[in-house]
């Protein structure tokens, strides 16, 4: 059987900028605003120097939104994909307009199970599945169909040799590889 599923990508260039600046946001932020403690606190930096730095605030609230902005952004700004996920005799394909991804089952190290829930507990109706491979290689995906989770959770146990977890949470966003 044939099920719809989310993958979730990233935009690889847009990705790579936005992780690049919160990065660096994040680097200019401890250095105006821890550096100049430390360096008080061993006798370094002397106190008037010390002011003039602290009250270059400009400095640190930039760095604050700008980590804020960035990093809010990186993480909402994702490619999301509807591709089929079918069962194989020997693996799992999934099949989109521009991807085929093809996990053999003998690859599969552990499946994780999660049906999301809302940050006030309340049920998402979404189902999150994780593929975690040899090699460190992970597939994310979320079925698109809440209604066919019974389904798909029972070819999904036909694999009897893979661990499974469950979870009620989401602990991975995306696909790490990036596509």
């Amino acid at each position: 059987m044939s099920y719809e599923v989310i993958l979730r990508k990233k935009i690889p260039f847009v990705s790579g900028i936005l992780h690049a600046a919160w990065i660096i946001s994040i680097i200019i932020l401890v250095i105006f605003f821890f550096v100049p403690d430390i360096l008080v606190i061993a006798n370094i930096f002397h106190p008037q120097s010390y002011t003039v730095y602290k009250v270059s605030g400009a400095i640190l609230t930039g760095a604050l939104s700008g980590a804020l902005i960035f990093g809010v952004s990186y993480f909402y700004l994702k490619i999301r994909v509807k591709a089929a996920l079918v069962f194989q005799h020997g693996g799992i394909s999934i099949v989109s307009a521009k991807e085929n991804i093809y996990v053999s089952h003998a690859s599969i190290v552990k499946i994780m199970v999660n049906d999301l829930k809302t940050w006030r507990q309340q049920p998402r109706e979404q189902l999150q599945i994780v593929l975690r491979q040899k090699r460190r290689q992970v597939t994310i995906f979320r079925l698109a169909d809440y209604a066919q989770a019974g389904e798909f959770m029972d070819d999904l146990s036909a694999l009897k040799e893979i661990p499974f977890f469950f979870y009620d949470k989401a602990f991975i966003e995306d696909d790490p590889r990036g596509k």
